[in-house]
Order: structure tokens, then C-alpha cells, then sequence
């Protein structure tokens, strides 16, 4: 807006980065790009939009509450109010939905001194007695026989880098963290030129990101160097892409610095992104899965085991797989 008004545009580059390591703030300088008025122009829309919609719709809220004697701040906004509006329509789908009991039926099995969880293969149950009934059959037979064993492989690709609400997802279910929390540790990151910029919504890494350097400086981490020294020998470095793209920031990637002095929560958030990272370059990991058929007393259970044929990016992202359940019988 300022070069627009009293400065001449023709004459305007643009440093684009995405973090803030010095390498890529040089590069950025030595390397300026033309300006993108489009992007400026949809930038001053947002603006404008804020003020039109939320300064001013906030400042009506606030006034009328104080008309029937409450003095309270309640803000509206362009994304802030539709947002509410689908919280507050699940939120009634919650409050009125009646629910319709229902009867499960499991059963902990042993079998060479291992003990593994099934369940009845009709279970639930709309009826408790007929749950019951069929519970006592099974706890009177007590000794079962493995009618059917059926094996079956797949695989798993590796995952793309995180962007930010798949990264607040994975905090939150990993570590309990809240989003406005892993935001705000992430943007710390940033700040300390640690990680890239995190509000994205991209799940892409562009070529021109220096993979191989990141990498080998993340060898540097005992903790990472068995999963970054296997990748820096091939010859191409290509990392899994996801669907989701932004046209102003790339993915989540370490810059490769070492973070010296973070540690609790933040190290942890940093250890997603960079275990997440690495994960990218990695080989898919392959999963057996066995389903078994037992039959006890009369009554069919099933009871599922899975082992890890091969491990590929699990070894460096263990969060996303289960461990393996193994169910020591043959049919």
C-alpha cells in the first residue's frame, strides 16, 4: 500500500522466504522477485473486509448488550463467525441426538501364555439378554477352537510434512497439547529460525528447498542419524507430496539449526516436525494383518493380529502406527 501510494511499483522486488535461517534470508536478498499485486491486492481485501465486517459488527454487539445493562466485548469476524455458527450447529446435532443402547461382547482369549483381546462376531447386540445368554455359553465351553485364519499384507506410504492444523492434530493426539498451543511453540520455532514458517496449509516441499543439507545437519542428532544417513547416500532425494497446496508457504521443514536451548514442550513439537520431515524421504512400511475365527462354546469370536513386515518410515515416525499385536495362533 505504502509503495502504491507514494512509491513508484515497477521499481518493487520481493523477498520471498519461508524461515528465517540466514542462508535462505541471503538467498532471498541476493534474489529478489517481482511483486505479486494480485497478492497485495488480496491482502488489503482481507484488511478491508476485517474492518467492514469485524471492527464494526463487534463494536454493534458490544453496544446492544450494553443496552440491557451488560457490559461485555463480543467479537465478530470473517472467519471467526462462520466458524462459531458450525461449532454451534454440531453442538445442537449433540445436545438432541438419541442415542439407542447397544451391547458389546469381548472377550480376553489366552494362548501359549499370551493373552489377546476378541470380540463376538455379531457383536453388538440390540437385545442385553441375548448378550448375556451368549456370554454364558462361552464362559461355560471356556476352551476354543481356530476355525479360521486368514492373512492379508499392505502398505503404508510415507507421509507428507506437516502443515499447521495436521500438526496441531498430531500434538494433540500425541501429547495432549491444545492447537492454540502447538501454534504458538511452532511460532517460537520460527522465531529461533528453527523451523519454517508454520501457518500453512500446504503439505508440499518444493524442490528448491535444500533437502540434502537439511538433512545431513540433522545428522548431526544422534537421535535422527540412523534414519538421515541411510537417505544421504541415494542419489535423489524426492519426499512424498500431499494434496493440499499454498501458494505462499510450503510445508513444515526443519532448517536444519541445531536447537540448542529448547527443550520440554518445544523440543517435542520440534521433534514432530523433523521426525515428520525425515519421515518423507523414507521407503513405504509394510503391515501383515492376521484375522482369526474362534469358535467357543457355539459362538464365533474374532481376534486380529498385525505384524511390522517392514518398517520404512515408522522407524523415524512411530506415532502413526500401532505396535504389533501378536496372536500366537494356526488354524
Amino acid at each position: 500500500m505504502i509503495i502504491k501510494m507514494l512509491g513508484n511499483g515497477s521499481k518493487a522486488l520481493r523477498m520471498k522466504y519461508s524461515s528465517l535461517a540466514e542462508e535462505e534470508l541471503r538467498s532471498a536478498f541476493s534474489s529478489p522477485s517481482e511483486m505479486d499485486w494480485e497478492m497485495v491486492e488480496a491482502g488489503i481485501c482481507r484488511h478491508e473486509l476485517d474492518w467492514i465486517w469485524g471492527i464494526n459488527l463487534s463494536r454493534l454487539l458490544s453496544w446492544i448488550t450494553s443496552l440491557i445493562g451488560e457490559k461485555k466485548n463480543l467479537s465478530s469476524g470473517r472467519v471467526q463467525s462462520p466458524t462459531l455458527v458450525e461449532a454451534v450447529e454440531r453442538y445442537v446435532d449433540y445436545l438432541t441426538f438419541i442415542s439407542a443402547p447397544k451391547f458389546s461382547l469381548r472377550a480376553e482369549l489366552s494362548a501359549h501364555g499370551e493373552k489377546f483381546p476378541s470380540t463376538h462376531v455379531n457383536s453388538p447386540f440390540e437385545r442385553r439378554q441375548e448378550a448375556l445368554e451368549r456370554k454364558q455359553r462361552i464362559m461355560e465351553e471356556k476352551v476354543g477352537e481356530v476355525v479360521k485364519v486368514e492373512r492379508s499384507s499392505y502398505s503404508l506410504r510415507p507421509p507428507p510434512a506437516f502443515n499447521l492444523s495436521e500438526l496441531q492434530y498430531e500434538a494433540s493426539r500425541i501429547y495432549g497439547f491444545s492447537p492454540s498451543y502447538t501454534q504458538r511453540l511452532a511460532e517460537e520455532l520460527y522465531l529461533d529460525a528453527l523451523i519454517s514458517y508454520p501457518r500453512t496449509n500446504s503439505e508440499k516441499l518444493p524442490p528448491t528447498i535444500p533437502h540434502r543439507k537439511i538433512l545431513a545437519e540433522l545428522s548431526s542428532f544422534e537421535s535422527y542419524r540412523s534414519f538421515t544417513a541411510p537417505l544421504l547416500k541415494s542419489s535423489r532425494l524426492s519426499p512424498a507430496q500431499g494434496v493440499k497446496e499454498d501458494p505462499a508457504h510450503p510445508a513444515i521443514y526443519p532448517t536444519g539449526k541445531k536447537p540448542s536451548g529448547i527443550r520440554g514442550d518445544a523440543f517435542k513439537v520440534y521433534d514432530l516436525i523433523a521426525r515428520r520431515y525425515i519421515a518423507a524421504f523414507m521407503d513405504e512400511a509394510i503391515i501383515e494383518r492376521r484375522d482369526f475365527r474362534i469358535s467357543v462354546g457355539g459362538e464365533e469370536l474374532e481376534a486380529q493380529g498385525r505384524v511390522i513386515e517392514k518398517a520404512g518410515w515408522t522407524r523415524a515416525y512411530p506415532f502413526s502406527v500401532g505396535k504389533e499385536r501378536s496372536v500366537a495362533l494356526e488354524e
